[in-house]
């Protein structure tokens, strides 16, 4: 299984290509090269201009790259100092907090914390050395603290201010501020800072590394960033040209990009399709072409950033390609025929095998199609390989959980993954009296046997996002909250038992209409920390839980049997677990149990279901 048997002569697609396309361009490549060698230079100035267009989203990008790791830092820290485990009147554990966040966030220069009686721990960058300065400020009577006081008040998420300057390093801050609510209860902000001086550093190597003359702005009042800016002083041509980067007229509307004096490409559209606006101005005599673009999410007024370069490289290539154009078209379109009949021959198993590939990064394995033997030997050799590697996947599905095995194939997790701690929630269940009910039956019964009731319980498992960790002859261990992250692993953990006890007694009823034999269950949940992740040997590892959590379940099943040896199903869930649970879930107390192995005695309830 696995090879590909196809016809016994193959063409090699080296060959192919060499005789369709050396015939090709022995027509129409010499007769367009002609025609277009008057105009290459042109043409690199034209690749050029088609850069600038593209490399608009890099810096966006770039630029997004230096203030959004304030913001989540902010929030990460305000978080943290929002449980209840931090003393936030211990001025030692604060700035523990905030130096470790600084340290960790390069692009931050100032980070501080303002009790509500605006009592500000701030910790700042020096901006030769880059230690870390540490300064106490009441700020009771300054007028921007308490406006940004009253702001923090008034909401619980991450706001952008107003510009800060701070006299301490004698910089301008773009700054992000996070409140600090224990509850209902208001307990200071949190302000992270970025320095303009260093966004135009930013905007400098953006500059070397791309060519592109790059700038922010603040509204249309103000230019926030710009390479000049880096050194001191600001020249008067300067001046200027932050006077012309400052005033776009039509900055909110989408301009036109084909009637535009500057920029008169028509085939220029992802330029209005990006939400770039364009505009031109004079400089010391020549013409500059310039586009902008706003900046969501960094507060009023918005910011902007934009670049420009001389309008001489926007306008002539495109006027000289189109001239050639019209002159080869009739040549191309021949041989754009002719290759377009060759591609789709050629092209089609590869397509076939794009879009099993996109499938299979899906993991919807059942839907891709297995592909047909092709006469083309490189084309062959690649469906024969697509083939065996499909088939192994989808053996691959049968020895490992589907919701683990369909993120190693989207590579969210991978045998490189670290282990950690989580708080998760285990679930252990055993068939009572599985012994006396296999008796009667032969090996291949007995399999049969317990497969189908394996596959009932799996279902409700994965069902409620749970993993299944192993399978134990007649018993399941399975976890919710790992590798995907759950809200509430208990919740998910008893819906599973739930839906289990539905499925188990509809599943007795038509055994018993059958003079087939019923079936009683045992289940354990416990909810508490664990080690997950990547565990064994470098050459055999499993995606499995360790820890106490773990023999706790299952010891809670075993205990299903002196709690209530008659019923059906019986659900046993720890008080840790039980903690977790809405109302929506009917649970009965059978008071503290010791149990094997723990010290202390252990609440336990009784899932109704």
């Amino acid at each position: 299984m696995g090879e590909l048997i196809g016809p016994r002569r193959l063409l090699p697609i080296s060959r192919l290509l060499l005789i369709t396309i050396g015939l090709l361009v022995a027509l129409s490549g010499g007769v367009v090269l002609l025609l277009l060698r008057s105009t290459s230079e042109h043409l690199l100035l034209d690749v050029g201009t088609r850069a600038l267009l593209r490399t608009m989203d890099v810096i966006e990008i770039v630029v997004r790259g230096q203030l959004d790791p304030a913001q989540i830092q902010v929030e990460s820290v305000g978080q943290l100092m929002s449980a209840e485990n931090y003393d936030l009147s211990n001025a030692t554990q604060i700035e523990d907090i905030l130096q470790g966040a600084l340290a960790a966030t390069p692009q931050i220069r100032v980070l501080a914390y303002c009790d509500a009686d605006l009592q500000f721990h701030v910790l700042l960058k020096d901006v030769d050395s880059n230690e870390v300065i540490i300064e106490k400020q009441d700020v009771s009577d300054d007028v921007l603290a308490r406006s940004m006081n009253d702001m923090m008040r008034s909401t619980k998420v991450a706001r952008w201010g107003e510009l800060i300057e701070v006299e301490t390093i004698d910089r301008t801050l773009l700054n992000v501020r996070y409140p600090i609510w224990r509850g209902e209860e208001y307990f200071g902000f949190l302000v992270a800072g970025v320095t303009t001086m260093e966004m135009s550093h930013v905007t400098e190597s953006i500059q070397e590394l791309m060519g592109v003359s790059t700038y922010l702005t603040l509204g249309q009042r103000q230019v926030l960033a710009h390479p000049s800016l880096t050194s001191q002083g600001i020249s008067e041509q300067d001046a200027d040209l932050f006077e012309q980067l400052t005033s776009v007229k039509n900055l909110q509307e989408r301009v036109n990009i084909r009637n535009a004096d500057v920029i008169d490409q028509a085939d220029v559209l992802t330029l209005a399709e990006s939400e770039l606006e364009s505009f031109d101005f004079e400089l010391n005599g020549e013409k500059y072409a310039g586009f902008v673009r706003l900046l969501e999410g960094y507060g009023q007024p918005p910011l902007s950033v934009g670049g420009y370069c001389p309008a001489k490289y926007v306008n002539a290539p495109m006027r000289l390609l189109y001239q050639a154009g019209a002159i080869s078209f009739v040549v191309l379109g021949i041989a754009l025929g002719v290759a377009a009949w060759l591609s789709r021959s050629i092209s089609s198993p590869f397509r076939r095998v794009s879009q099993g590939v996109t499938k299979i990064g899906k993991f919807d394995l059942n839907d891709v199609q297995e592909m047909q033997p092709s006469r083309i030997q490189e084309v062959n050799d690649l469906a024969s390989s697509f083939n065996r590697m499909l088939w192994a996947l989808r053996s691959l599905s049968t020895y490992v959980p589907h919701k683990l095995a369909n993120q190693v194939v989207k590579g969210v997790v991978g045998a490189s993954v670290v282990s950690e701690e989580r708080e998760l929630t285990v679930m252990f269940t055993d068939i009572v009296g599985f012994t006396s009910l296999s008796e009667g039956m032969d090996a291949t019964e007995v399999a049969d046997f317990i497969n189908e009731h394996l596959t009932l319980l799996a279902e409700c498992v994965e069902s409620t996002g749970g993993t299944i960790d192993k399978y134990i002859g007649d018993a399941l261990m399975a976890f919710w909250g790992a590798p995907e992250q759950l809200d509430n692993t208990a919740a998910s953990a008893c819906e599973a038992a739930r839906q289990m006890s539905e499925r188990l007694r509809e599943s007795n009823r038509q055994s018993l209409s059958v003079d087939k034999p019923s079936i009683s269950l045992r289940i354990g949940i416990h909810t508490g920390p664990l080690v997950v992740g990547n565990i064994g040997a470098p050459g055999r590892i499993n995606y499995t839980v360790v820890g106490d959590t773990v023999n706790v379940a299952q010891r809670l099943e075993a205990l299903g049997k002196q709690v209530d040896a008659e019923a059906e199903v019986i659900v046993l869930v720890s008080a840790d677990t039980a903690c977790h649970l809405s109302e929506n879930f009917e649970l009965r107390s059978e008071g503290d149990f010791q149990l094997r192995g723990k010290q202390q005695d252990v609440g336990v309830l009784r899932l109704v279901v």
